[in-house]
């Protein structure tokens, strides 16, 4: 998959795809407002896999409250989809079981996609820099430049037994909307079987129709 993104890159340019109707403020809205009706968890990821958003449902799925993650807002990374698998601050390595380790192959590999087009800018020193930092993180950047094939992609297949709501069987989807400040991604969870579709619906009624930021977006145009 990056293969093809670097040949994209190579025949296009942001210029050349953006469009009179990508205003950035107005993709976003757009997509917090799905988020915020949707009865799934859902987030809304910039290219370097900040979270820019999330709703109510997969925060209460990830066992962490909106005060909790604007907490981490404050530092570079730091409400990070790759910093939140790769850390204990969410507690995601327990939540995920046996299927953590290929998630922690495969989302690296999905930044290496999502970011080849910025990773000449300055965020990208500092949001690398960052995630460098941890590890674990460090340990399978390094590795992955050796991993046979793109087994990257949009989609991705759970099944695991949640702490708080026994097993479940789940897929993400991400979507990317393009904005003239780079890539939106909205990253849904679609239940696989009707237990889980009960859980999430139930997480939904309990957490409200709600969309919660945790830092501006765009900070900069990354182009």
């Amino acid at each position: 998959m990056e293969r093809r993104e670097f040949f994209l890159a190579s025949v296009t340019d942001n210029q050349a795809i953006d469009r009179a109707d990508a205003e950035p403020e107005t993709k976003l809205e757009h997509l917090l407002h799905i988020i915020k009706a949707l009865p799934l968890p859902a987030l809304i990821g910039d290219v370097y896999l900040n979270i820019i958003a999330a709703n109510g449902a997969l925060l209460k799925f990830l066992g962490t409250t909106p005060a909790r993650m604007k907490t981490m807002a404050g530092v570079p990374a730091g409400v990070n989809i790759i910093r939140l698998i790769f850390t204990p601050e969410i507690g995601l390595r327990r939540l995920l079981g046996h299927k953590w380790h290929a998630i922690a192959v495969r989302t690296p590999q999905f930044f290496r996609f999502t970011s080849l087009r910025y990773r000449t800018t300055e965020h990208f020193a500092t949001i690398l820099k960052a995630l460098r930092g941890i590890r674990d993180f460090r340990k399978c950047w390094n590795e992955i430049h050796f991993e046979d094939g793109d087994t990257c992609g949009h989609f991705e297949s759970y099944e695991h037994k949640h702490p708080s709501y026994g097993r479940v069987k789940y897929l993400s989807i991400a979507t990317p909307t393009i904005t003239n400040a780079g890539e939106l991604y909205l990253i849904m969870f679609i239940p696989a079987n009707g237990a889980t579709a009960r859980i999430f619906a139930d997480l939904f009624a309990e957490s409200g129709a709600k969309a919660h930021r945790f830092g501006p977006w765009p900070k900069s145009d990354p182009s």
